[in-house]
């Protein structure tokens, strides 16, 4: 199955019994691979507490949840989950562009799969237009941009993507 980042952002977490264990406050995505490496959860109702659940804590995921096994898969490592997510910043919502510079618009979303973790596609926006590009056309990911191939802008672009969309 294939989920939108934002479907999942400020989802619950869960345990395997169904007993709520918090909020998802931010998802933290990797550059290489272009994967959801972890999320940072609000526990408690009036004052939050973060915790760590890294992808590979998550027994599964949905569109609007993630169920671990118990509370002990939510982890005090969020140093670490700060240092990768300072090497790729927040991805959705920065500015998407070419090799050669060009903006192309900001990245609105990203498709995961969920079994993986690893970013299958990217949706980026420009005014009303909205792509979604592959993500075998993804250069890198900054925290300031993200950044792909040339060839994204090519008017055949469309007709190619299109055609990997359905492979």
């Amino acid at each position: 199955m294939v989920l939108e980042a934002s479907q999942l952002n400020r989802g619950q977490v869960v345990d395997v019994h169904g007993v709520r264990l918090g909020r998802i406050d931010r998802l933290i995505f990797t550059a290489d691979p272009p994967a959801l490496y972890a999320a940072q959860v609000a526990t408690g109702t009036v004052v939050n507490r973060f915790r760590a659940l890294t992808f590979s804590d998550a027994v599964a995921l949905d569109r609007q949840r993630i169920v671990v096994e118990s509370s002990q898969s939510l982890g005090n490592n969020l140093r670490e989950c700060d240092t990768i997510a300072a090497e790729t910043g927040a991805v959705i919502g920065v500015k998407a562009q070419t090799e050669s510079g060009d903006t192309i618009g900001t990245l609105g979303d990203v498709l995961i799969d969920a079994d993986t973790g690893l970013i299958v596609r990217l949706y980026v926006r420009h005014l009303w237009r909205e792509r979604l590009i592959p993500v075998r056309y993804l250069v890198r990911i900054t925290p300031a941009a993200i950044i792909f191939e040339d060839v994204v802008t090519a008017p055949t672009f469309a007709q190619i993507a299109t055609s990997e969309n359905r492979a």
